[in-house]
Parts: C-alpha cells; sequence; structure tokens
C-alpha cells in the first residue's frame, strides 16, 4: 500500500499483486513516490476538475525547512514526472 498525505487527508492506491510474477507490480508514479520519500520529502496528490469539466492533476512536495514544489499537469504521471525533473539529482541519490 502506498500512502502519501494532502490537506490532512491520507491517500492510498492499492499496489496490485500479479500473481504470474508472484511480485509486485507497480505504476512509475509510486516509484517517483517512494524516491521522494526516501530524499526526506512528505508529497501530495490530489485529483480535481478545472472550470471546463477537465480533470487536472496536482502534486505537492515540501520539506520541513521550508522548501516547496507544486505541479499541475493532465495526467498524474505526468504531474509526478515534472516533479521528479526537479529533483533528479537529488533522488539518484536514494535509488
Amino acid at each position: 500500500m502506498v500512502t502519501g498525505v494532502a490537506g490532512g487527508v491520507i491517500l492510498r492506491e492499492q499496489v496490485y499483486l500479479n500473481p504470474a510474477l508472484k511480485k509486485c507490480s507497480r505504476k512509475y508514479w509510486e516509484i517517483i513516490a517512494d524516491n521522494l520519500s526516501k530524499a526526506g520529502w512528505s508529497w501530495g496528490c490530489v485529483s480535481a476538475l478545472d472550470s471546463e469539466g477537465r480533470t487536472m492533476w496536482i502534486v505537492d512536495a515540501h520539506r520541513d525547512e521550508g522548501k516547496r514544489f507544486i505541479v499541475r499537469a493532465d495526467e498524474k504521471l505526468t504531474a509526478f514526472l515534472e516533479l521528479e525533473g526537479r529533483f533528479k539529482s537529488s533522488l539518484d541519490k536514494c535509488v
């Protein structure tokens, strides 16, 4: 189970078990989220509808020292990829 916190609400996404491979199959955004946590960042993810009814994804990463990054995208993975791009060098050290 992958857990993130956004605005005091705990978000949970099911990590699916692939019975054929007998291992955990994860989505790429979950790997990015885990790497953010390992690098000491707290993160949150939320979807919302814009004024035209389109879904947008907002991903936030922040640290206690006051650093904060917020990205918005049309797709969840795209939002996490944009956030990952800002942290690429520090996240590579945690893998």
